[in-house]
């Protein structure tokens, strides 16, 4: 009788489905010394692409990339861009190597994975976190490559709010067309400004697990084997 409920107690919870692990890792940190108000802080809006080597990012392949997040350091908080479109696909042009024509840069498995209006950009960080998070509504299966980061953002309330970028770097490049022109079909390519950026990947398939999430029915489900367990020992 013992084992039989051993094995019921442990089957209940062997039917829980298993849950992805989040995985932040921050690419494209040359110097970290320089700040960039490109492309979140502008007037007019501004395209923005920034590409990162595949070589930073060879033990993520074949997990989903589901949130960007970045460091203010310097200006204005709480204030809003109208609108942003946020697309990833794996590029065939390296850092380095980037197109100053913005649709040259783009694979064949472009993913639009944010798009919404009114984005907020909170409090600069005091703790050197990546405080300005942007989760994917859909998120990016990355198998591999240069991986490309493609904005169209709208303007902003502020245009005075500085992110943590390079001076140089040799791992990422960015091209960005003239600041109020985000439909310009091309811009200039540097690797100079760049921004530090935080990825964060999931394994694929796995649902995520939000705070809380599961913590009640786990804990019955353990509270009900106990005390049914011990029941049985009082019952002998």
């Amino acid at each position: 009788m013992k084992k039989l409920l051993m094995f019921v107690c442990l089957s209940g919870f062997a039917g829980f489905p298993s849950t992805a692990v989040a995985a932040p890792v921050v690419v494209g940190l040359a110097d970290g010394l320089a700040g960039n108000r490109f492309p979140w802080s502008t007037t007019g809006g501004m395209r923005w692409q920034q590409v990162f080597s595949a070589a930073e990012l060879t033990g993520f392949v074949g997990q989903n990339l589901d949130q960007i997040a970045y460091q203010t350091v310097q200006g204005a908080t709480g204030y809003t861009i109208s609108s942003l479109v946020i697309s990833v696909s794996t590029s065939n042009n390296a850092p380095g190597s980037l197109s100053s024509i913005f649709a040259n840069n783009i694979g064949s498995d472009n993913t639009v994975v944010f798009n919404q209006a009114n984005v907020t950009v909170g409090a600069n960080s005091s703790s050197g976190g990546f405080d300005f998070a942007l989760p994917f509504t859909t998120p990016f299966l990355y198998t591999g490559g240069d991986l490309l980061i493609d904005v169209l953002a709208g303007g902003s309330s502020s245009a005075a709010t500085f992110f943590r970028a390079n001076g140089s770097a040799v791992t990422t490049e960015r091209v960005y067309s003239s600041q109020g022109s985000p439909g310009d079909a091309g811009g200039t390519a540097t690797s100079n400004g760049t921004l530090v950026t935080q990825l964060n990947f999931t394994a694929a398939g796995a649902p995520e697990l939000h705070p809380g999430g599961a913590v009640l029915p786990l804990t019955f489900a353990a509270l009900s084997c106990l005390i049914f367990s011990r029941r049985r020992r009082i019952s002998y």
